[in-house]
């Protein structure tokens, strides 16, 4: 097999700041050469600066492509400097003309902060993610689903950065920056501060309580404006984060991951967001070919396609995790659903198409089985796309709630059901069961592994070209999943039975016998304001307007939670994260109790949302489930903090 790093593109990283220049090399996703810093006074003239950038390049040797993270002003778009607070000789000349020819792709710096702690730090897994850089000044970043949130000029919303935001007595810089220590406590460096107050200085002890104090206060009405679910703190006073204090409940805050490689990685990932994905015209077929596993019964899809043709409001619904719901790609009508839908509007323009995305990041199908009533089938769906390959595993335990999933979408007679099979970058999915159940029901069934993976195989694609993580494809390779979707209606379209007349609903026969289980095609779900305890002590729900809303937290040891549910087992939610993560046993009725550490151990993100199961083979009828914390304490933090989301499960036959 080649090598994909043989083949693959080098790119060349720059961070351009007031005092160094770092750079690194990149490919296939990884750092793999970090270069020597190269000094480069931002109050120097016109001769020195240009030399120090071109220093930088130099020194890196063959590469294919050049991203390079800068502050602001700066013309993002066309590489132009605009600033006159620093790097003021170079004010108005391009960056082109300073590095001897050389051109690039340009992110602002607190950009690309965020961008390389959310796809290769601690904001991984989370899809409204913050970034704040600590040191000279404050800078600030925000990205949704992976997209950042920037203004027309390339740099953060106005609505995003702290630095300028009327704050106290003036604004956010004038109390959290370099600038507002050495003003609290005079002195050589805000190192030599942070040396006498881990020495024990406490004048230099209140000077870094009072900026933690200021941060956080603005760091709070920040949130409650953005509502972010991870902010990430870097920057070199991060460094120093113990210092300022505790931090304050509902802030979602954690320490970067990457450090001073953060903004690298982010300038390496906005280069690859700018290389897209194709292919050629006359290979479409064969990719197409691979991709269609069966056309399945058609009936189901006939029967939609008479109702766009004669003029229709008419629903599709999208049904999976992040993948469905948008992560890492850049604008939703690049999205598979946002590709097939076009296909619909453009070739049924006489009908009228509404999307349904029921589609909610890290989440499988377990957890589908027991909301796809409440998220999407109360929408009355004509059409259904199910994408759960990705976060199931391939084990009979998840082909039974999958098969849940379809037989609940199946139930009702006049919805068309499509199955899609996304990846991972190692090429797993749980095609193989959730193939085998499509079968058995006769469904239409894409794989975007099948097309790719011979490809990515011989290093054709590589693997960074779809996807800047281990998972969510770029807007290139959504396309490319859309239009394998519309490809396999062209060819149902196309077939000769299309225009038969369907029969009226009930559309078509009753559902075949269950392949694996129907067990979870009745199901129960209690989260947010639906779960409602019995009785409580020292648990409290969390408001809406806080992180994990209408979670049930406890941090007492000793603490209790009594649930009553109907079902004949259940599932238990909470949420995993790296933080003061406690533990709680978990019973029901009088059957021994299971102990469950919320510690997130993953290498990905500060947490998320887990479901386990607690207890199966229960009798009909009511039974109590009992939650108390335990003084059992994760070794490696030492936390009691416990989140209860939901819990849920099969209702039994009736």
């Amino acid at each position: 097999m080649p090598s994909h790093e043989n083949s693959a593109e080098v790119v060349l990283a720059l961070d351009v700041g007031g005092t160094y220049i770092k750079s690194a090399l990149f490919c296939t996703g990884r750092m793999i050469r970090r270069l020597p810093l190269v000094p480069s006074r931002s109050d120097s003239g016109k001769a020195e600066i240009a030399a120090a950038i071109q220093a930088a390049i130099a020194q890196a040797g063959t590469f294919s492509r050049l991203a390079v993270s800068v502050p602001g002003p700066f013309d993002y778009q066309d590489g132009i400097f605009r600033m006159t607070h620093k790097f003021a000789a170079v004010n108005g000349g391009s960056f082109q003309e300073l590095s001897g020819g050389v051109s690039g792709t340009f992110l602002h710096d607190a950009d690309a902060f965020l961008l390389g702690e959310l796809i290769h730090g601690a904001a991984r897994g989370f899809q409204i993610c913050g970034g704040v850089t600590l040191g000279t000044g404050l800078g600030s970043a925000l990205a949704i689903n992976g997209d950042l949130q920037n203004g027309s000029d390339g740099s953060p919303a106005e609505q995003v950065k702290l630095w300028n935001r009327p704050f106290r007595n003036g604004i956010g810089e004038d109390y959290v920056s370099s600038r507002s220590l050495l003003t609290r406590f005079p002195a050589e460096s805000v190192k030599a501060i942070a040396d006498e107050a881990k020495q024990g200085n406490e004048t230099a002890c209140a000077a870094w309580l009072d900026y933690g104090s200021a941060l956080y206060e603005l760091l709070a009405e920040w949130t409650k404006q953005l509502h972010p679910e991870v902010i990430v703190v870097g920057g070199k006073i991060a460094n120093d984060l113990p210092l300022l204090g505790a931090i304050p409940a509902g802030l979602p805050i954690r320490q970067s991951l990457l450090g001073e490689d953060a903004a690298l990685y982010g300038a390496y990932e906005a280069a690859l967001r700018e290389k897209d994905f194709s292919v050629p015209k006359d290979e479409e077929e064969e990719y197409l070919r691979r991709a269609i596993l069966s056309l399945g019964s058609t009936i189901r899809l006939n029967h939609f396609f008479q109702k766009a043709e004669r003029g229709s409001e008419l629903t599709v619904g999208v049904f999976g995790g992040s993948i469905t719901q948008g992560a890492a790609c850049d604008e939703l009508e690049c999205c598979y659903h946002g590709i097939l839908l076009q296909f619909l509007q453009s070739r049924f323009p006489q009908s009228r198409f509404t999307l349904v995305n029921a589609g909610i990041g890290a989440t499988a199908s377990n957890y589908g089985a027991l909301r796809v009533e409440r998220d999407l089938l109360s929408r009355r769906p004509d059409l259904v796309i199910l994408e759960f390959a990705v976060n199931d595993f391939d084990t009979i335990r998840y082909a039974h709630t999958y098969e849940g999933v379809v037989r609940q979408i199946l139930k009702r007679p006049t919805c068309a059901l499509l199955l899609l099979f996304m990846m991972h970058n190692t090429t797993h999915n749980a095609q193989r069961f959730q193939s085998m159940i499509g079968r058995h029901y006769g469904l239409p069934m894409v794989s975007y592994r099948d097309a790719l993976t011979p490809d990515l195989a011989t290093g054709k694609i590589l693997w960074e070209e779809l996807s800047p993580d281990s998972v969510h494809p770029r807007s290139a390779a959504h396309t490319f999943a859309g239009k394998l979707l519309v490809g396999l209606l062209e060819q149902i379209l196309s077939l000769p039975d299309h225009n038969a007349p369907t029969p009226p609903p009930p559309l078509p026969a009753p559902l075949p016998a269950p392949l694996f289980s129907a067990d979870y095609e009745s199901c129960f779900l209690a989260e947010r304001e639906t779960l409602v305890p019995r009785q409580f002590a020292g648990w409290e729900r969390i408001p809406a307007d806080k992180t994990h809303a209408g979670c049930w937290f406890s941090q007492s040891p000793g603490s209790s939670l009594v649930v009553e549910f109907k079902g004949v087992n259940l599932m238990f939610s909470y949420w995993g994260w790296k933080g003061n993560a406690g533990r709680v046993l978990v019973q029901v009725d009088e059957q021994a109790p299971v102990e469950i550490d919320s510690f997130f151990s993953g290498d990905w993100g500060g947490g998320k949302q887990f479901w386990q199961d607690i207890a199966s083979s229960l009798s009909p009828g009511t039974h109590t489930l009992r939650v108390t914390l335990t003084h059992r304490k994760t070794q490696e933090l030492g936390g009691n903090e416990f989140y209860v989301c939901a819990i849920g499960g099969i209702k039994g036959r009736s």
